[in-house]
């Protein structure tokens, strides 16, 4: 597919400014990479602005340019300052597209294309709780976009319901990801090795593995009601990225449950691990026992790519995620019987069964998550972007 702008007398390379709130380590971030990546095969150019962050470098080998900004604030007199920054990237570079990924760049991104009158693109992968106008206004900024993307149809409803926004506008591009880096023979033994030991993993036992922040939307503890139903003592589930959550009060929640249901030595909490395939590599089985409807989990897709059973609760945009009895359990939500159940199955798994499944979960994952797809699936919006130029960007609207 050629990015080329076919209005202009003299064909240039189509430019994409992509703003991004930090490029540290993460399924977002590498997405991102993914879709440079995809620009520049493409034909294109792509800057990305961002305060920075460890995959900077890789950033520069794929090819982009990098503006350091710090889109990571959300303080007016920043946002105001990060507008100009944008503007001026924008005029000198003769961008031709905006995308935004995140809240807080998405102001100075949104207020930067409207001036210059640029076409914008914005992603959305959730829904933010809404406790106040003022909140419901600071999200909105993810709906101004020419067109919105999210990862999901059942994000993609939600967000059309909540905002009522036009339908034609909000378009699903489904989340990729590299089935070469998830491939459970190219991760190898040593990484996992070493990680098994910093996490100082009991030998010859079964991985339960629930990534992501200790958030209390998460499920920990309908996991850990589920264990302890189970009363099995070759388990142990860990909560990698644990050190991520701000929620004293749900941290000291999860401890008092581990003692009271006498799981001590049988959770842990490492910190977050940038070896994302490493870490799956370890798990017997990865949950995802939210509580609350998700709009999307990356983890869930990486998890299917490295052929691990995966158990999830029945709402929000999971059953997207899997094909239910075929590549995953799905089970309802806040029902630590129901976990404990599924995760019962999971681990009598013979081998033989469980390479079937990971046949059947890297299948699905190459046809309907893949990076390719993803990365073709973007460049349709942006095409279908440049080939409507003559249509002025939406207004700004007042939030």
């Amino acid at each position: 597919m050629s990015l080329g702008l076919t209005s202009s007398k003299t064909p240039r390379p189509t430019t994409v400014l992509l703003a991004m709130k930090n490029l540290r380590e993460g399924a977002l971030t590498r997405a991102l990479l993914d879709v440079v990546s995809a620009i520049r095969k493409a034909g294109g150019r792509a800057i990305v602005a961002s305060p920075g962050g460890g995959l900077v470098h890789e950033l520069r080998h794929v090819g982009a340019i990098h503006a350091t900004v710090p889109l990571d604030s959300e303080h007016p007199v920043t946002v105001s300052l990060n507008t100009g920054r944008l503007v001026d990237i924008i005029r000198a570079s003769r961008v031709d597209i905006v995308h935004a990924f995140n809240r807080s760049p998405a102001w100075s991104a949104m207020k930067a294309a409207r001036r210059t009158r640029t076409r914008l693109v914005t992603t959305v992968r959730a829904l933010h709780p809404i406790h106040s106008a003022f909140e419901r206004a600071y999200c909105m900024v993810m709906t101004e976009g020419d067109v919105i993307t999210t990862p999901s149809h059942w994000l993609r409803d939600s967000l059309i319901n909540e905002y009522g926004l036009d339908a034609t506008r909000v378009m699903v591009v489904p989340h990729g990801v590299s089935m070469d880096s998830y491939d459970p023979e190219r991760v190898g033994h040593t990484r996992p090795a070493q990680l098994a030991e910093s996490w100082m993993l009991p030998e010859e036992c079964a991985v339960i593995l629930l990534p992501g922040s200790l958030d209390r939307s998460r499920g920990h503890a309908v996991l850990l009601r589920a264990m302890a139903r189970l009363k099995r003592r070759d388990m142990v589930a860990v909560f990698p990225g644990a050190d991520q959550g701000d929620d004293d009060a749900y941290r000291d929640e999860i401890r008092f449950l581990i003692a009271r249901f006498g799981l001590e030595g049988r959770v842990l909490m490492p910190p977050e691990t940038p070896y994302r395939a490493a870490a799956l590599w370890l798990a017997s089985v990865v949950v995802s026992p939210a509580i609350e409807p998700e709009g999307f989990n990356p983890a869930i897709i990486e998890a299917q790519a490295m052929g691990r059973p995966v158990v999830l609760s029945h709402h929000g945009a999971s059953a997207e995620l899997v094909r239910a009895g075929e590549t995953a359990w799905l089970v309802p939500p806040n029902n630590s019987a129901a976990l404990a159940a599924a995760l019962q199955e999971t681990l009598a798994l013979s081998a033989s069964e469980r390479l079937a499944l990971a046949e059947r979960t890297r299948a699905f994952v190459s046809h309907t998550y893949s990076r390719e797809r993803m990365c073709a699936s973007l460049l349709t919006v942006y095409d279908a972007l440049l080939q409507n130029q003559a249509r002025a960007p939406l207004p700004l609207r007042a939030a």
